[in-house]
Parts: structure tokens; sequence; C-alpha cells
């Protein structure tokens, strides 16, 4: 029996954002991830090799603690080159993976439910990256100071722009029109949405996390029956972590997509008018065809 597709545009609440995330994600899972890899792999390369620079150069530092000569080291000497490429190349990546998700649902649902390919996929995606990539950098700092000042307006803010993407992408609306928008959609919904985001992101650390301590494990063992060295050990850990993290993150994504499609559909009621056209539209049909005898 075919699957139910799953209806982007309609109300759930906590429960059913969870049951279609996961839904979702098994419907779709080898389109959805060809099309995640295929989008922003080179983004993911270029951060992993970032990772491998900087955990080099933070592996001579662990070795110095096993040596104990590491009292004369500064914090200034964790801010290197390979410090911020990392940085750099982690917002490449994060602005590439909301992106492409975001540009996977798009193709979803011009589909009706089809599963897209990689070129719809693509199509998206190169329509709105650049776009995405300077629209997010003063959210961006904008996070970072209302953070760092008090961190209650931290999170209010995280929440409420948590679907800016979404609604750059799918409303295809301006900076201020999206951050505005943002706010009017979370208004009467934010406690729901600090729930699903904070679950959300604490199934994927928990996922990365068990990834992270299996590699570690099984490396730092063949560390010690080998080479005995901490540091290259350190490096690979790292480098192979990050890539199983952006597997998952495909989860949090995923369920920040859904609660957007529920936002917009609890504001504007947009996917409950378009499922009563398209029912008069095939009652028009089958009065006109009836004609025909």
């Amino acid at each position: 029996m075919a699957e139910q597709k799953i209806t982007l545009r309609k109300l759930r609440d906590f429960g059913e954002n969870y049951n279609e995330t996961f839904g979702f994600i098994r419907q779709n899972f080898g389109p959805l991830l060809k099309s995640f890899f295929a989008v922003a792999g080179i983004f993911m390369l270029l951060h992993s090799i970032a990772i491998a620079m900087y955990s080099s150069e933070q592996s001579s530092f662990i070795n110095d603690v096993f040596k104990d000569i590491a009292a004369n080291r500064s914090v200034a000497d964790t801010l290197s080159i390979g410090y911020f490429l990392n940085l750099g190349s982690y917002y490449l990546l994060y602005v590439a993976m909301q992106t492409a998700i975001t540009g996977y649902f798009m193709a979803y649902d011009e589909k009706d439910g089809e599963k897209p390919a990689m070129t719809d996929v693509w199509k998206y995606f190169s329509r709105n990256f650049f776009k995405v990539f300077f629209y997010c950098i003063p959210l961006v700092l904008l996070l970072i100071i209302g953070t760092l000042f008090c961190l209650v307006p931290g999170i209010y803010l995280g929440v409420v722009l948590t679907p800016f993407v979404s609604v750059v992408m799918i409303e295809e609306r301006s900076f201020t029109g999206s951050f505005n928008r943002c706010f009017t959609i979370i208004k009467e919904n934010f406690w729901i949405s600090l729930a699903i985001y904070l679950v959300s992101y604490i199934i994927f650390s928990m996922m990365s996390g068990i990834i992270t301590i299996v590699i570690g494990a099984i490396v730092g063992v063949a560390t010690l029956f080998t080479t005995k060295q901490i540091g290259p050990a350190y490096v690979i850990i790292m480098s192979l972590a990050s890539v199983f993290q952006f597997i998952f993150y495909i989860v949090f994504y995923v369920s920040v997509m859904l609660h957007y499609y529920n936002l917009v559909e609890r504001t504007d009621g947009t996917g409950l008018l378009n499922r009563i056209n398209d029912i008069g539209n095939k009652e028009q049909g089958f009065f006109d065809n009836s004609g025909d005898f």
C-alpha cells in the first residue's frame, strides 16, 4: 500500500510535529539525503577541512597537557587562523544546510507531495543562497549581542527568528518584511515553538553525541594500541564526528520546516482555503462532466 503523503500546510500540535518529522524523513530519506549532500556537500567538505586544521592546531595543546608543559599557553593561542576559518566555514555550512532543506520542501510542495529530484532542489538553492547568506549576517550579530548582554533576549530572538530562512525563501519577502513576518507568526505561538525547537535540538544533540562517543571510543582504543599519540586521534574524531553531526541536523531542520507551515496555517489559513477550493473544483468538474450524458 502506498504511503500517505504528508500535507505541509496544516495545523500540528507538539506530538504531531515529531510524528510527521520522522515520517517525512522516512518517506523521503533517499532523495532528501541525496539532495542534502549534493547541494551542501561542498560546504561540508570545506568545514571538515577547517575542523581538521583547527583540531590539528589544538592537538599539540592536548599533547602538551599530557606532558605537563601547557602552563604557559594563553587564551590567545586558541584564536588562530584555523579558529576563524572554522567559524567562517561553519556559517557558510549553516546557510547552505538551511537553504538546501528549505529548497527541498519548496520542491516537495510544488510537486504536490512527490519526491523531488536533486535538480529541483538546486533550482531553489541557487536562487536563494546568496540572499540568505547576506540576510542572516545581521541576525547572527543580533543574536550574539542579545545573548551576551542578557541571555533571555538571545533565547527569545532565537525562537522568533528560527523560521526566518523559510519566510525569505518561501514567501519571497525582503529582509525587513521577513524579520517582521517572523514576529507576526510567532507572537501567539512562542511557547510551543520554544518547546518544539528545544526538543528537536536535544534529539539532534543526543544522536550526534552518541555517534561522537562511539567514534571517539573506536579511534581512542585504536590509538592506544598503535601510535599512542592523542593529537592525531583528536583530529580524526572531530572530523568524523562533524560529518555525522551534519546528517543529524536534518532532523532539526525538518521539524523547524513543518512547524513553519503550522505557524503560517494558524496565521493565514491558506492550506485550509486551498483544500476547500480543491473540493469545489472537483465538484465543479463532476457536474460539468455529467452534462455530457
